[in-house]
């Protein structure tokens, strides 16, 4: 089966794999939408996304729905300051448990990358990546500099790697030229 990749669908700007996958919630929840993510921030390739397309069904994606909420949930309150509950601690503990699979250094464009090698026989497997990249904003990161976008009506989060860690939006091309146009047509307006 053939999934049809469309990587401009994705907005991979959150700078962390858990924040992306919270951030994948502007689409349904399909097969083929987590496939199609998880191509997108290179878990897995094509090839194997089609092998394993077949083999997964959308009754299995109810877990992983569950824990992206619950995610977003965390990351929402994480970004306003409050602490990591224990619920928190236990649901990200609970899929670093679910480990089965490898790390292993790969050659990317740039230079060198560190990729989790996983075993996505069972769908819910995909999680283990996630909340090991959760896990490590929480243990290595500042969590001063974790960040919803300004724009009101848009729900995308990212870590801000930035030298002076000004950066407010989720991409100056999406939401950034939004605003600069809005200040704009509004600048004008009040001058005529």
């Amino acid at each position: 089966m053939k999934i049809s990749f469309e990587p401009e669908k994705f907005y991979i700007v959150g700078n962390n794999l858990a924040l992306d996958f919270i951030n994948s919630e502007l689409f349904e929840l399909t097969r083929e939408n987590l496939l199609s993510w998880a191509i997108a921030v290179n878990l897995i390739d094509t090839k194997k996304a089609e092998k394993l397309l077949s083999n997964w069904d959308e009754s299995q994606l109810e877990e992983i729905l569950s824990f992206r909420k619950n995610l977003r949930e965390i990351v929402v309150d994480l970004a306003n300051g409050k602490k990591l509950s224990s619920f928190g601690i236990n649901l990200i503990n609970k899929n670093l448990q679910q480990t089965n699979g490898y790390s292993k250094l790969v050659q990317t464009d740039e230079g060198f990358a560190k990729r989790f090698e996983i075993d996505l026989t069972e769908p819910n497997k995909i999680l283990v990546p996630i909340a090991e990249s959760m896990a490590d904003l929480l243990c290595y990161g500042d969590l001063s500099f974790l960040r919803k976008c300004e724009r009101d009506d848009c729900i995308l989060h990212f870590y801000d790697t930035t030298k002076n860690h000004k950066r407010r939006w989720c991409s100056m091309a999406i939401c950034g030229n939004r605003a600069k146009a809005a200040k704009f047509y509004q600048k004008k307006k009040a001058q005529l």
